[in-house]
């Protein structure tokens, strides 16, 4: 379990990590374990790296692969309005918004 995201959902903090190849900054949403077994973090991606060069917007990020979290002392204060509670990737829930 990552106690860092845990954190960030339940404080609302926007946090930046490294992940395949570069560094990105989100939101965090929903964290848990998806139907195929692995830790995953349904989050919506504010800027910084995108191997399909979707520099924003919704993404799943399996935990495993998540390195160099750090809080950026920014808060997201309100739901974006696509956002879905009860993520269907996400079949365990361990901290949501």
């Amino acid at each position: 379990m990552n106690e860092k995201i845990i954190e960030a959902i339940n404080k609302r903090r926007i946090i930046a990590f490294y992940y395949d190849g570069g560094y990105r900054t989100v939101e965090p949403y929903v964290y848990g374990v998806s139907g195929t077994g692995y830790e995953v973090l349904r989050a919506y991606q504010l800027g910084g790296y995108s191997d399909s060069e979707a520099y924003e917007g919704w993404k799943l990020f399996k935990t495993s692969r998540v390195k160099s979290i750090v809080d950026t002392g920014e808060y997201f204060k309100e739901d974006r309005s696509d956002y879905k509670k009860d993520d269907p990737a996400v079949k365990e829930v361990i901290a949501q918004v």
